[in-house]
């Protein structure tokens, strides 16, 4: 089963990344064929304008990359060409994410006219809406958030529409599956009172939450609101604790690495510290340094799931789970995060890589319960039968304390009431307490000690006693 989730996973992706063009840019429908070509120029400077930029040389952008530039500005001219004169309403499809600000200018009539302007509000996805003929030309003018990332598609009206219906399917789905895997923790719990689920159930949530952000479903909740854009280094820091908190538990690593929750912490409040700094500064170096941490973390327990692979069965569907959902983060992240190169991989792919790993997570507990089912069986089996053994040697020792008080009596020629006060004496009984217990006088118990030290010829209780355990 977990080779088969594993393969789908990877199958999905590689259909993924052959549909993706060099530009990024979507195909339309089968009536119109649009031949597209992408430059770019970096404002160095910040300071050009529209009408300074058009007598700049660009360059071929062809998903270029920028790894290190942070908090640049660029120029991007896009040309388009229809093979026939299609008419219909068209969008461009632009992610935010790592972007401030963008103003889109259209050449109409040789001259540049600003068709549409964004400042970061929290919105994920934008849709630009633009008409033309036969050919047409744009310039784009980007501020960037954090690195170089524009993924630019084009959109006619019905692709658009498609899109929408397939993403609201796909959020159902996802988002109903979510539910229902934290409703099926939360009755282990109830059931085993176990850390174990809430601790899975955090994890989920968070990863859950921070899809829901990547969605753009909490600016439509919400609408434009400044806590917005912090909302990701938040989440991020909520899904390196529950990741540390579920791995700790599920693993018993505070048992066998003891000093892992102390290097947990530092990495967790360095993390809260990195983008505390950015939050109330801005700084993109502190955000790369909680990211950082945050990567850290998050692989420093997937190691430490590793060295129990052999040791434990649980560590391996850890493992499994862990890759994939680790990986496609890792790969979705990069490119939008430190302006690595585009590997195609959406939002999408990160939620089915979350679905498998709660799928495998699901088959981990559900077998997990099942073993821990069999193993209380045995233990059981065992205690009846410990028990068993327990219940035949009492029974043996009472035995043969009973003949060797009967054998007590006739070497000593004992009464039978005298037997009985030998017994609370061996049982280490004062006077007033045997007195008590046979309903007798105090006075009468040490007249019948006297006539059992007589006969036994000792003076003493504790003689007494030791002379009954020497026979």
């Amino acid at each position: 089963m977990l080779r088969r989730l594993l393969f789908f996973f990877l199958v999905f992706n590689s259909i993924v990344l052959s549909s993706q063009n060099s530009l990024l840019l979507d195909s339309l429908s089968t009536e119109t064929t649009i031949k597209t070509h992408l430059d770019y120029y970096h404002d160095a400077s910040k300071k050009e304008t529209i009408k300074t930029i058009q007598g700049k040389k660009f360059s071929f952008y062809g998903n270029k990359i920028f790894p290190g530039e942070q908090a640049q500005k660029f120029w991007f001219k896009l040309g388009l060409h229809k093979s026939e004169n299609h008419k219909g309403e068209f969008f461009f499809l632009l992610n935010t994410v790592s972007i401030n600000k963008i103003v889109v200018y259209q050449n109409i009539d040789s001259r540049y006219k600003k068709q549409y302007e964004f400042l970061k509000n929290g919105e994920k996805d934008i849709e630009i809406p633009f008409n033309f003929t036969t050919t047409s030309n744009f310039l784009f003018e980007v501020s960037f958030a954090k690195s170089i990332y524009f993924p630019i598609q084009i959109k006619n009206k019905q692709s658009l529409d498609k899109l929408h219906k397939t993403n609201l399917v796909i959020y159902g789905i996802y988002y109903g599956f979510v539910l229902v895997v934290v409703l099926i923790n939360l009755f282990f719990y109830r059931q085993t009172k176990e850390r174990f689920f809430i601790y899975y159930i955090l994890l989920a949530i968070s990863i859950a939450l921070i899809l829901f952000e990547l969605d753009g479903l909490v600016f439509f909740l919400f609408g434009d609101v400044n806590w917005i854009l912090y909302l990701d280094v938040v989440l991020h820091t909520f899904l390196l604790a529950s990741f540390a908190l579920f791995t700790t538990e599920a693993l018993q690593l505070n048992t066998y690495i003891p000093k892992l929750k102390w290097f947990g912490i530092i990495i967790v409040l360095l993390n809260i510290l990195s983008f505390s700094i950015y939050i109330s500064t801005n700084s993109l170096l502190s955000y790369s340094l909680g990211e950082l941490f945050n990567l850290i973390g998050l692989l420093t327990y997937w190691f430490a799931g590793i060295l129990f692979l052999k040791k434990l069965v649980f560590a391996r569907f850890m493992f499994i789970a862990y890759s994939v959902i680790i990986i496609s983060n890792i790969i979705y992240v990069l490119p939008s995060e430190f302006g690595m190169e585009d590997l195609g991989f959406t939002p999408t792919s990160f939620k089915i890589g979350s679905v498998i790993e709660m799928l495998v997570f699901l088959y981990a507990i559900s077998y997990r319960h099942k073993t821990l089912s069999k193993e209380k069986t045995h233990i059981e089996q065992e205690l009846e039968s410990h028990k068993k053994e327990l219940f035949k040697k009492n029974k043996e020792i009472e035995i043969s304390i009973t003949q060797k008080v009967e054998n007590f009596k006739d070497k000593f020629n004992l009464t039978t009431r005298e037997v009985e006060i030998l017994d609370y004496i061996i049982q280490g009984e004062k006077n007033k307490e045997i007195a008590n217990n046979l309903f007798l006088t105090e006075a009468t118990i040490k007249y019948h000690c006297a006539k059992l030290y007589g006969k036994t010829g000792v003076k003493s209780r504790n003689q007494l006693t030791a002379l009954f355990n020497s026979q």
